[in-house]
């Protein structure tokens, strides 16, 4: 994670209430569907079907994504979504 302008090591627990924090403020200020997920075609059906799960009913976007590998091109919308940085 990046501190005073400096990667460091932080614990699990950091990291994850950082992300959750981070989801929460963009869910908070421009709505669910500012959010979206992208899975891999690399990942079990169990696990995709937890990413579209977690998104559907945690986050309340049906913004989910599944890549069909890594080394295929993504369609431009979704490249849009995901090269937008977040402030």
């Amino acid at each position: 994670m990046k501190k005073d302008g400096q990667f460091v090591e932080v614990s699990w627990d950091e990291a994850l209430d950082f992300v959750a924090d981070k989801l929460k403020a963009v869910k908070k200020q421009k709505g669910p569907d500012a959010i979206a997920a992208l899975s891999s075609a690399k990942c079990t059906n169990e696990e995709n079907y937890l990413m579209q799960k977690f998104m559907r009913g945690v986050v309340g976007t049906n913004n989910v994504t599944i890549a069909p590998d890594s080394d295929t091109a993504l369609p431009s919308p979704v490249w849009r979504l995901f090269s937008v940085q977040a402030q």
